[in-house]
């Protein structure tokens, strides 16, 4: 039997600014965002589209509330309701025992 190929994944950007340990990642559904958070308490929003850039990318966005602690987990998430339309959100997990719901971009459907 033999192996079957596996892709070799190279590294195309760094993403700066994490002051502590990364402790959560998650994307946005269209993946045009990463959502990085750590031990230092900060969630960084970086943008996908820029490619191989090995001097690094800066966050786009910084967010922090002194009661998260560090960040344990993140969960984006997509909400259609014909009140609203499309709304998004960021689950925040902490070690404090906590969830923050971050409400993002809302979009008319």
């Amino acid at each position: 039997m033999s192996a079957i190929p596996t892709p070799e994944y190279q590294p195309c950007s760094i993403l700066k600014g994490n002051m502590a340990q990364v402790s959560a990642i998650t994307f946005s559904d269209d993946a045009s965002l990463v959502f990085i958070g750590g031990d230092d308490g900060h969630v960084r929003i970086f943008p996908t589209s820029k490619k191989d850039s090995c001097n690094g990318i800066s966050a786009i966005q910084v967010l922090c509330k002194v009661s998260w602690g560090k960040v344990t987990s993140l969960s984006y998430l997509q909400i259609t309701t014909l009140a609203s339309g499309l709304s998004t959100y960021l689950a925040v997990g902490n070690i404090c025992w906590c969830v923050t719901l971050i409400l993002g971009a809302q979009n008319s459907t």
